[in-house]
């Protein structure tokens, strides 16, 4: 279920990001052990008036996307869209395919990814602000698997292949939980499930609000089912290459 995100409190949250120091999430830590960073640029960029551009993918419904003229929608946009608004910025989107949407972030080509999950592999090259919401992630089966029991599933033994995003953090959870699964690499969600829907996978890894939404818009709703919650995790926005230095 997503945590309810007041206006005040995504403004609050922003604010810090903006006007730097702010706290860098690490692992195994809280946000008061761990050490503090700066943005540059932020006043350059209020006194030159540039649009702050913000990151994320293209095809993460709920969440992040194109609509059908192209325009970027989505939960986390509209809360980048209130904090524009709220704070007199002009804010401007690059959504793209996810991996790409952490490239531009890395590179410093997007100011900030609007949100993502933390993970050890993404901290190497991201810095990362406070939490937005906690989204679920579910293992899917095709109704023709659905006999198979997951535990056995993931212990891998079997030809079946499990979609998962690129550059996502399913793909990285599943590496590294679960080595004896094959992964089949996908550019993004609206790809692997179109994928799903035409039989040329029959399991994949997806947010569930995720799933369900590409899933329960179509005809093909019952054809697949959440058979076992992996993990649960907050969504943080996060910065990259040039806008950080440590101290």
């Amino acid at each position: 279920m997503l945590k309810r995100v007041s206006l005040g409190r995504l403004t609050t949250l922003l604010l810090v990001l903006s006007l730097g120091p702010f706290t860098v999430l690490a692992s195994d830590t809280t946000p008061t052990d761990t050490p503090q960073l700066t943005i540059a640029s932020s006043s350059e960029q209020r006194i030159e008036n540039k649009p702050l551009i913000i990151a994320n993918s293209k095809a993460w419904k709920p969440y992040s996307f194109l609509d059908k003229t192209g325009q970027p929608t989505g939960i986390l946009v509209d809360l980048w869209k209130a904090y524009g608004a709220a704070n007199n910025l002009d804010v401007e989107f690059s959504l793209v395919d996810w991996s790409d949407s952490i490239d531009i972030t890395r590179q410093g080509k997007a100011d900030i990814h609007a949100g993502l999950l933390w993970s050890p592999e993404r901290a190497e090259f991201l810095t990362y602000g406070g939490e937005l919401f906690e989204i679920d992630t579910q293992l899917y089966f095709h109704q023709t698997l659905q006999s198979f029991n997951a535990n056995t599933f993931l212990l891998g033994n079997h030809n079946y292949k499990v979609g998962v995003v690129r550059g996502g953090y399913e793909a990285e959870y599943m590496r590294s939980q679960f080595p004896s699964v094959d992964l089949v690499y996908f550019d993004n969600n609206e790809l692997m499930i179109k994928a799903a829907r035409a039989r040329n996978i029959l399991a994949f890894v997806a947010d569930l609000q995720v799933a369900n939404y590409y899933l329960h818009t179509s005809s093909y709703s019952g054809q697949f089912i959440g058979v076992k919650h992996l993990y649960s995790g907050y969504l943080h926005y996060a910065i990259g290459g040039e806008k950080c230095n440590r101290n």
